[in-house]
């Protein structure tokens, strides 16, 4: 997504800083430090823009669907939810159709409506944090 990676965005701010010292001790800045300045700017930046995330989840026949490992509470928000999938055009479920139904264990979905057949697939679009990777195409930050 990005085609910075991590390294690269060291490099910027080290550049940033006119920080031209070879070894940490000489540094303003060390990694550590402007490692963490870049993951809090990244969940800032994640506020902002959150990445939208699709997946396919499927549904057990139950009344509730378990929200996906990504899922952060009380960041995530559910974009869209499609179900069934791969109708002509897309059919998503109303707000009305769901709510979220917290139990002893875990927050899930809960259908208010109808439940998925055994074996549906749901896809599930939300919102995820943004983050720097050690590979510019997992990076996650957009360029601009």
């Amino acid at each position: 997504m990005g085609s910075y990676d991590l390294d690269d965005a060291y490099t910027q701010v080290y550049r940033a800083l006119r920080d031209t010292g070879d070894e940490e001790a000489t540094q303003l800045l060390t990694r550590t430090e402007i490692e963490t300045a870049l993951a809090q700017a990244a969940t800032r930046y994640s506020g902002d823009r959150p990445r939208e995330v699709v997946t396919d989840i499927t549904a057990d026949g139950t009344t509730t669907l378990a929200l996906p490992a990504g899922w952060l509470e009380g960041f995530s928000r559910v974009v869209s939810i499609e179900e069934p999938t791969g109708s002509e055009p897309p059919e998503f479920r109303d707000d009305r159709e769901w709510q979220f139904y917290r139990s002893t264990s875990a927050l899930t979905i809960r259908w208010l409506d109808s439940t998925p057949a055994d074996d549906a697939t749901v896809r599930l679009t939300y919102t995820a944090l943004r983050a720097w990777d050690a590979v510019a195409a997992n990076t996650t930050v957009l360029d601009v």
